[in-house]
C-alpha cells in the first residue's frame, strides 16, 4: 500500500471510509462467519498464536 499522510481529519476520515467501502460484503461475512472458530483457537491456545 502507498504511503499517505493526510493533511486534515476530514480527508484521514474520507479515505477510511472509501477503503471500508471497497470491501466486498461476502469477505465481510465470511470474517464474521469465522469468528466462532477464530474465538474457540485464541481459547485452545490461551491467547497464544493461532491459526489466523
Amino acid at each position: 500500500l502507498p504511503v499517505v499522510q493526510y493533511d486534515s481529519v476530514s480527508s484521514l476520515r474520507a479515505a477510511i471510509l472509501s477503503a471500508w467501502n471497497s470491501i466486498p460484503e461476502n469477505v465481510i461475512q465470511n470474517r464474521v462467519d469465522s469468528m466462532p472458530n477464530r474465538i474457540l483457537e485464541v481459547i485452545r491456545e490461551v491467547g497464544g498464536l493461532t491459526k489466523y
